[in-house]
């Protein structure tokens, strides 16, 4: 950034002017400063606010403050703001689905609703068995599988660079069983999750854990 009377000399004054303007202003500061030493209650707030006032004026006029920067900040603020909600539309909405389902083939659609909030380029469920009954021990290291329900987001299909793929995998359990686990491929070049989609994600887990406790209750085969 450029020194003070760099500024001033931009806006046209001389090198004699602008040592004569910075040492006007030092020699406010110093009458603002003894002001501030012997002013009370109303003249001391007034002296501050019309010399913030002055000292704003003076740094926006030098170009120290833009307000287009201040409006792209915002803007982008509430580009993401807006984005979060939609996410969490999706994710509410992939919980409501997988909750009044009443069989293992819908998931595919709750797994696909929650893809359009998470942006993620695949996903894989896959559901454990005992004896063809929903669900597993947890004490089982190498549980069977009952069935895989596999979704691809149409959009993205195509060649991807191994470089930008990220795999996070998690556990699909209930309180007395192991349900399964949903494996997730990102493409967007990310390194991790941020704990906000990890929250955003287990919302979708456990509404799966439950629709598995709720068949597996009701006997339902794999």
């Amino acid at each position: 950034m450029e020194h003070f009377h760099h500024r001033l000399m931009a806006k046209g004054l001389s090198h004699g002017k602008a040592v004569l303007a910075m040492w006007a202003m030092a020699g406010s500061c110093s009458l603002v400063a003894i002001a501030a030493a012997f002013g009370k209650g109303d003249q001391l707030f007034a002296v501050f606010v019309f010399f913030g006032l002055g000292g704003f004026i003076l740094l926006r006029y030098l170009g120290y403050f833009r307000f287009e920067f201040f409006g792209q900040g915002l803007s982008n603020i509430i580009n993401d703001r807006k984005s979060m909600k939609s996410v969490e539309l999706a994710i509410k909405e992939a919980e409501g689905m997988a909750l009044g389902l009443s069989s293992l083939n819908g998931v595919a659609s709750c797994v696909e609703k929650a893809g359009e909030g998470m942006q993620f380029h695949e996903a894989e469920v896959t559901f454990y068995s005992t004896n063809g009954r929903l669900g597993s021990n947890f004490d089982i290291e190498d549980p069977a599988i009952g069935k895989v329900v596999r979704w691809v987001d149409p959009q993205q299909n195509g060649y991807f660079s191994r470089d930008k793929e990220f795999v996070a995998e998690f556990q699909i359990s209930g309180r007395n069983y192991s349900y399964g686990k949903i494996r997730y491929v990102f493409m967007d070049g990310r390194s991790s999750l941020s704990v906000q989609d990890e929250v955003l994600l287990e919302r979708v887990h456990d509404a799966l854990a439950l629709l598995a406790g709720r068949l597996r209750k009701a006997e339902y085969k794999v």
